[in-house]
């Protein structure tokens, strides 16, 4: 195929290494010996954590002009053009270069990259932004005024600040779309940090339901996970397996689906 191709020439290289599939905590160690996050790419991304991770680490990004990737860079350098054309080539290869040689920008780049990434980029800010926007939902829902014949006592539900005080009941999907790129999740080595490979979608799913969960609220994770840790709480979630068991959304305040929205489609539930 053509990436075996590539990856071949790649190989043939001396000053190149090819380490392929690694656990987190290598990857981590590697993006923090990194200087420069090179991805020259054509793929539409959604969000990328890797950029994210690149950025915390300090490793400053040179990537397309593409996407979420024009959101997601705050401190970094977005080439215009597509990864098939020579002129976006050049160019791309022109900043790599230009930025590893000079040393005070990436030094610059660098540090307000990284400082950006550890203030906005972190999973228990992604967790508030999340807990924040289901009281504010909830709590705009169970306020409206209800309209009631005359001559009927009209009564207006005031439950904002009940919303606001108590722990919420929510179920985290990662859908069946994950699961078949990403394979079966084992839950505990993702929890103990063993040193598997884990991709970003599923390490953003363990950690959006462990961030809740550490705000107060109960949280029941619905994923292609093991079938023996169905049931058990890892990180204060308690994990459930997707394809055998199916989400009474009424039952919770609300229902997040982490990868697949059509998922949410027919099930009624206060917030979706």
């Amino acid at each position: 195929t053509r990436m075996a191709a590539i990856l071949t020439k790649m190989q043939a290289l001396s000053n190149v290494t090819y380490f392929g599939r690694v656990g987190q905590g290598e990857l981590a160690r590697a993006y923090s010996e990194a200087e420069v996050w090179a991805y020259p790419t054509a793929f539409t991304e959604t969000s990328s954590i890797s950029a994210m991770e690149a950025q915390a680490a300090g490793a400053v990004p040179v990537t397309s002009f593409l996407a979420a990737l024009c959101e997601t860079v705050k401190h970094g350098f977005l080439v215009p053009g597509h990864l098939s054309d020579s002129e976006y080539q050049d160019e791309w290869v022109k900043t790599a270069v230009t930025l590893l040689k000079d040393k005070e920008k990436r030094k610059k780049y660098s540090k307000s990259a990284r400082e950006y990434a550890l203030e906005n980029l972190g999973w228990d800010k992604v967790a508030g932004q999340w807990d924040d926007l289901f009281r504010e939902t909830l709590a705009a829902k169970s306020a409206e005024v209800k309209v009631v014949e005359a001559p009927q006592k009209r009564e207006e539900s005031r439950p904002a600040a009940k919303v606001r005080d108590r722990p919420l009941r929510l179920a985290v999907v990662l859908g069946r779309m994950g699961a078949s790129v990403h394979g079966i999740i084992d839950v505990r080595n993702a929890f103990t940090d063993s040193g598997h490979f884990m991709t970003g979608t599923v390490s953003g799913f363990l950690s959006l339901c462990w961030g809740l969960a550490e705000r107060g609220h109960t949280v029941d994770a619905f994923c292609d996970c093991r079938e023996d840790l169905v049931g058990s709480s890892l990180g204060g979630a308690n994990f459930y397996r997707l394809s055998s068991h199916s989400i009474d959304a009424p039952s919770y305040d609300a229902v997040l689906s982490v990868n697949e929205p059509d998922l949410l489609a027919g099930l009624k539930c206060p917030l979706r």
